[in-house]
């Protein structure tokens, strides 16, 4: 009890502690998931805001420079251009180039670029030459006027001197301001004659869009545009800017050099879309917008400071929430152990009550006591309930109620007993009936104690009743059903005999002493043992011969010794018995009569085989000269009579050969030289040995899968029979133009040759008799294929003299395979 109460407080408090745990971890995953949902939220819409930024910020540079794309084309097509673009042309011939005063239509011209550049809000505008010098330009008044410079090294001249407008960043040759250009060719009469080129410094671009953590990147990589002006002119991790030529990159960008910026993943993998650039402390998301084909991408950089604030939150709630969830729990805790104490104190007396009301009914036992002093009688639930058949809330009977309860019979004899206990101040146990109200009658046994004070007054006693109908039912039965089995057993016309590890016969039936001679005084003495009825190889009780290999009874003959020495021929099974594995039976049956017919049917089989071999031969013999023609030319008609007397002739001799193996085989007469031999070449001179046997039947022996050679220990000579016999079975039964498929295989370390024909296969309630002696099925197709039904019985004893194994498989339709096996060496 204390234990269990132990168990129980341990177990809340444990269980309290893994709440606690569970608790905690609870809090932990939970705030782990909503702290991820809400970074996730967070970078999701810092990242869309930030896609949205890149796709309003090309909006707004597409706008600010869509209406550039067309205006060089369309100054390309006015008169002036042509016309200051011829003039320069025709004074660059005369030499005049280097004349002070300026070509009037060059100086139009120069007019006419003044007064659009300011319309369309370009930086510069100029017209070049088809040797790239500028002819014109909108700053032709300034320090820095393009007039005269050549630009024939820029991609958005060569691009429009090809016949195409044109559109490039570069840094300005005279500005070196950054800038974006494009450029159309001037034609005139299908010939160009010139290049016109706009500019708009993307100073001016920065005006007009809004490029707030932002920077744009033209198609190399290299940053032209941010707001945080250190970062432009370098590069992207992902540019191309090192395939260019240390040329072209002085040529668009006045500089060989780059720095690169750093741009790597930010250190918490769970976030992959953050971004940590530069040495800036706060992650980033970014987010990439190309325009015109990815000739100028837009880089949006958005900050995610907060997350850094999540991260603080996200232990201040998880310690919080994990501190006040323990608290709860180990208040309950506490609930929970108080609760249980008073449960435990005000259980604890009932809980004992219950416990030997239990005991008492399990036992059919119920517990009294008499209180002399106080005259009081106090009985157990179970004496109530199941002996007196009471309510045990009612009043208690009284000791008149008990003693009417006591059959009539034994009422005087428990009443002197009683009295005699009380007299000698002793206890007392007796057996006796009670009659329940219902008219059922019990046994009842009582077993009591006498309590005396320290007078030596007898002041209580006390006792227990316990019910043993049961048992002495259960008794009465055994002893009718052991009387009941022991005539079973006399009555068998079968001797038995039961004895112990040791061999001692302990019983025998009247049949095995009547079989014997052996008498009841054989048991009495302990003298008669297993080692004096059995010969020699069955003395050892434990021998494979007697229990077989598996402790399973094993039928087997042996002669057996009577009482007079007399020793008769027996067939014995053994067996041991069930719950005493040391303990054995024996059932014995006496088989004299028929070992005697059996031997006399052994000799007349062997004299009759014997008288017939002489005859048949020298019949066979004669009839094989006949047939040959050494006494003379026969007749057809009779020349076919001695061919089918021939051919039965040799069927009988078969027959009594086959007889007379069976005979040495049964008498144990037959020789067996066990040698080393290759299952290889003795299969392959089998096949020689019967090949002009299959071919008469018009089939053919093939053999499949083989090793090279396979040893194993065997008589040459009796293996050979036994495959002539499989060989020959199967050949008759295969059908013409088909094989006999043979093979040799290793299975479990053993070699197995298999013969396998595509016959009619063996019938299904024919399987089980298929080794036994003059066996053959029924079906009328087999009788016509002949034999003697002995060949299979003699395999299977050959195989087994040499220590090897024989089977078979069998399809009905399909053919039947037969198998022998020998240990692999």
């Amino acid at each position: 009890m204390k234990l269990n109460v132990l168990t129980v407080r341990i177990s809340i408090v444990l269980m309290a502690l893994l709440l606690c745990i569970a608790w905690g971890c609870g809090a932990w995953i939970y705030q782990t998931n909503q702290f991820k949902l809400r970074a996730t939220s967070l970078i999701s819409k810092e990242y869309d805001y930030a896609g949205t930024r890149g796709k309003t910020i090309s909006a707004d540079y597409l706008r600010s420079v869509k209406f550039m794309y067309g205006l060089p084309e369309v100054l390309a097509s006015l008169e002036e251009l042509s016309a200051g673009l011829q003039a320069a042309a025709a004074s660059h011939e005369r030499g005049e180039r280097e004349a002070r005063e300026p070509i009037p239509a060059v100086q139009k011209l120069n007019q006419l670029l003044v007064l659009t550049k300011e319309k369309i809000a370009a930086d510069v505008i100029w017209v070049m030459g088809v040797n790239g010098d500028t002819v014109a330009s909108s700053n032709y008044q300034d320090k820095e006027s393009f007039v005269g410079i050549n630009y024939k090294n820029r991609d958005y001249f060569t691009t429009a001197m090809q016949g195409h407008t044109s559109y490039q960043y570069a840094v300005g040759k005279m500005t070196h301001q950054p800038g974006l250009y494009f450029g159309a060719p001037v034609i005139l009469k299908g010939r160009i004659i010139g290049v016109v080129v706009v500019k708009i410094n993307l100073a001016r671009l920065a005006h007009n869009i809004d490029i707030s953590n932002t920077f744009l990147a033209d198609q190399h990589g290299v940053i032209i545009l941010s707001d945080d002006k250190k970062l432009e002119m370098k590069v992207m991790p992902d540019n191309t800017i090192d395939k260019l030529s240390s040329q072209q990159r002085l040529s668009i960008y006045q500089r060989d050099q780059f720095e690169r910026i750093v741009i790597q993943p930010w250190t918490d993998t769970r976030y992959p879309l953050l971004r940590k650039i530069q040495d800036y402390a706060d992650p980033y998301v970014i987010n990439v917008t190309d325009v015109n084909d990815g000739q100028l991408k837009i880089y949006v950089v958005a900050p995610v400071k907060e997350l850094l604030t999540l991260d603080q939150d996200f232990f201040r709630f998880f310690i919080l929430t994990t501190l006040s969830g323990t608290a709860i729990l180990i208040m309950v805790a506490g609930l929970m152990l108080y609760l249980h104490t008073n449960y435990i104190t005000r259980k604890f007396i009932q809980i004992q009550h219950d416990e030997l009301n239990d005991a008492q009914r399990i036992a059919q036992m119920g517990s009294w006591s008499y209180d002399y002093p106080t005259d009081q009688l106090h009985f157990s639930d179970e004496i109530l309930s199941n002996f007196f058949m009471m309510d045990a809330d009612k009043s208690m009977p009284n000791i008149g109620q008990v003693l009417s309860n006591i059959h009539p019979d034994d009422r005087e004899r428990v009443k002197q007993v009683h009295k005699e206990s009380l007299r000698r101040g002793e206890g007392y146990q007796i057996e006796y009936r009670i009659i329940k109200p219902d008219g059922e009658v019990r046994n009842v046994v009582s077993n009591t104690v006498i309590t005396k004070n320290e007078k030596g007054q007898s002041i209580k006693i006390a006792g227990t009743c316990k019910d043993v109908t049961e048992q002495l039912r259960t008794l009465r039965a055994l002893e009718d059903s052991e009387n009941h089995l022991r005539r079973i057993i006399n009555s068998s016309l079968i001797g038995i005999i039961q004895g112990d590890k040791n061999g001692v016969v302990l019983e025998m039936n009247q049949a095995f002493m009547d079989l014997t001679g052996y008498t009841e005084m054989h048991l009495v003495s302990g003298q008669l043992a297993w080692r004096d009825l059995a010969p020699d190889e069955f003395k050892d009780l434990n021998s494979r011969q007697i229990f077989g290999q598996n402790k399973a009874p094993l039928p087997f003959e042996m002669p057996l010794t009577c009482s007079d020495g007399l020793v008769i021929q027996t067939l014995i099974g053994f067996a041991l018995i069930e719950d005493l594995s040391s303990d054995w039976v024996c059932f014995v049956l006496d088989q004299s009569e028929r070992h005697r017919i059996n031997q006399l049917k052994t000799e007349f089989i062997s004299v009759v085989s014997h008288e017939l071999r002489t005859p048949l031969t020298s019949i066979r013999g004669s009839l094989a000269l006949l047939e040959g023609g050494v006494g003379g030319v026969l007749p057809e008609k009779s020349l076919e009579l001695v061919k089918i007397a021939h051919r039965n002739s040799r069927r009988l001799i078969n027959i009594v050969n086959d007889i007379l193996d069976m005979e040495k085989l049964t008498a144990g007469k037959m020789p067996f030289e066990m040698q080393l031999v290759d299952l290889v070449t003795i299969v392959k001179q089998a096949m020689e040995s019967n090949e002009a046997f299959a071919s008469n039947l018009e089939v053919y022996f093939m053999l499949n899968s083989h090793p090279e050679t396979a040893q194993a220990k065997a008589d040459a000579s009796r293996l050979m029979q036994v495959l002539t016999n499989l060989m020959s079975n199967a050949a008759k039964f295969s059908p013409p133009k088909k094989p006999v498929n043979l093979s040799i295989i290793k299975i479990d370390n053993r070699w197995r040759i298999q013969v396998q024909d595509y016959g009619i296969g063996i019938p299904l309630e024919f399987r089980s008799r298929i080794f036994g002696t003059f066996a053959q099925a029924e079906d009328a197709n087999v009788r016509q294929k002949g034999g003697t039904g002995l060949g299979l019985h003699i395999a299977k004893k050959m195989v087994e003299k040499m220590e090897g194994e024989i089977g078979f498989e069998s399809e009905e339709g399909q053919g039947t395979l037969f198998w022998v096996s020998f240990a692999a060496l």
